[in-house]
């Protein structure tokens, strides 16, 4: 994947990608080729639109051992951003074609996408869901529960892995990318299947991390840039919703557990503001087989999105971006 090259000295609009396994990239390409045939920049790389950032995963068998970082500096986006190896995609692939429809060699714009992720992880702050390696909960949320929130315990690790990434990547913008200005544009955040049975908890949490990521991005860019906060204050957040039939354990669980949480993830827009929502709830990744009494897996697992689904949905947000005027000049 190339480099972005010296000689690109104009300004980058930044998309952030943030949350847990479908924002990660766990979804397996199946079928390369028909990936290639749905975007053939796929395989070269979007010109003028780029990559950075960190999916994150536990190795199977050592979920509280150690953290498989795959970690990439500003190149082109492409293919094969997902966790483990290039064979897994998440969000960025779709988003870069459509991000493209604006940011191309005959409008000369760039936008480069920032993504920090980590697979099974919680906005909320339970001990369990991979909190030996942090969760999302965000500093105002944390004071809110009466716990602490430092780099000396697991809350909010991830939050704080968030911002340290947008940090380093916008750094490595001037070091490496030759770009002299930049603006912040959207953030994608797809997150909340390990918390389907806590809504009105969710709803608060996501609520001060909202407002919480807003204002720590803005004092943090304001410090790189010296007083501008780049369009942080007001970051517009894209919200993806889980699919319906996520990890369908009972014929009950679309609708008394999965169709809830969508619905409350849906109505979030009404009271944060600057808030849009990307429905992935009919992507399906299972279904119920009465007869069976068992799921069939249509995803890459009961858990996450198949190919053609992700790529699909990657585009949405990159769309729904666009159609609410943050890709504007």
């Amino acid at each position: 994947m190339n480099s972005i090259g010296s000689s690109a000295k104009k300004s980058i609009d930044l998309y952030l990608i943030a949350g847990q396994s479908n924002a990660a990239g766990y979804s397996t390409v199946s079928d390369l080729e028909a990936a290639y045939r749905w975007a053939p920049e796929l395989k070269s790389g979007f010109s003028h639109v780029h990559y950075a950032g960190n999916a994150r995963s536990d190795p199977a068998g050592a979920r509280y051992a150690y953290v498989e970082n795959r970690e990439f500096g500003w190149c082109q986006a492409a293919l094969g951003f997902g966790v483990r190896n290039d064979s897994y995609i998440g969000p960025e692939a779709g988003m870069a074609k459509a991000l493209s429809q604006t940011y191309n060699s005959e409008t000369g714009r760039h936008a480069g996408m920032i993504k920090f992720t980590h697979g099974g992880t919680s906005l909320l702050d339970s001990r369990a869901n991979g909190n030996r390696h942090g969760n999302w909960v965000s500093p105002s949320y944390a004071k809110d529960l009466g716990v602490e929130f430092s780099d000396r315990v697991p809350t909010g690790g991830l939050y704080r892995g968030l911002l340290e990434e947008v940090r380093r990547q916008v750094e490595a913008l001037y070091g490496y990318g030759g770009f002299t200005e930049f603006r912040l544009k959207g953030l994608y955040w797809m997150q909340g299947e390990g918390n389907r049975m806590f809504l009105s908890e969710y709803r608060k949490a996501f609520t001060y991390w909202a407002n919480d990521i807003r204002k720590d991005l803005t004092a943090m860019i304001r410090g790189i840039t010296g007083g501008d906060a780049c369009g942080a204050e007001e970051l517009p957040i894209f919200v993806g919703t889980i699919s319906a039939t996520f990890s369908l354990e009972n014929i009950d669980t679309e609708a008394e557990l999965n169709r809830p949480f969508i619905e409350m993830q849906k109505n979030l827009e009404k009271t944060v503001p600057n808030c849009f929502t990307v429905d992935n709830s009919e992507y399906a990744m299972c279904r119920w087989d009465a007869d069976k009494n068992e799921a069939v897996v249509l995803g890459t697992d009961r858990c996450h999105w198949n190919q053609a689904d992700m790529l699909e949905i990657g585009e949405n947000v990159g769309k729904a971006m666009m159609a609410a005027g943050v890709g504007k000049a």
